[in-house]
């Protein structure tokens, strides 16, 4: 029984909540803020990421929580924000939250390993769909336009908000 618990441990890839930036190999970082609804969602695709065989050997995943972490070095603008480095150097970065299809197309064509014999699973993706998503409750400032919801707090608990389109077909 043991044996078989330990089994289970070594198989599945820990995921890094640290605010360090690892210089290392290829490490898929995750900037959230507990108060975003996405980051939530989007931390159950980078649960299911780093559980998958072909990804668990290719690179680290790493959280990041703005609200205890100092990410102003980082550049973040909103959340979730993945940012993708190789060996410490940026190679890519989106803020939005990506479906596990679209998280893996991501890591392989930045990273190159795009043509290099790795392929995407035909798994089913593992958020709901874009409907769905849509449709969920977001806190909204009181007293504020439909399209400006709070992306993290300052000291005094106020709203730091941002206009962020609904659709996602933002011109």
């Amino acid at each position: 029984m043991y044996f078989y618990l330990l089994l289970i441990k070594v198989s599945l890839q820990e995921i890094i909540d640290d605010c360090a930036i690892y210089k290392q190999g290829l490490v898929l970082s995750m900037y959230y803020h507990t108060e975003c609804t996405y980051c939530m969602e989007y931390e159950k695709v980078l649960k299911i990421l780093a559980n998958e065989s072909e990804m668990k050997d290719m690179l680290k995943i790493q959280k990041v929580n703005c609200g205890v972490c100092d990410c102003g070095p980082s550049s973040i603008k909103g959340f979730p924000t993945t940012i993708l480095r190789n060996n410490g150097t940026e190679i890519g970065r989106t803020v939005a939250m990506m479906d596990l299809k679209k998280l893996k197309s991501f890591i392989l064509k930045k990273s190159g390993k795009e043509n290099a014999g790795h392929k995407l699973t035909n798994e089913e993706d593992s958020t709901s769909s874009k409907e769905e998503l849509h449709a969920k409750t977001i806190k909204i400032v009181p007293g504020s336009s439909d399209n400006i919801y709070p992306i993290r707090y300052d000291q005094d608990m106020k709203p730091i908000c941002v206009p962020i389109c609904v659709s996602r077909t933002c011109n």
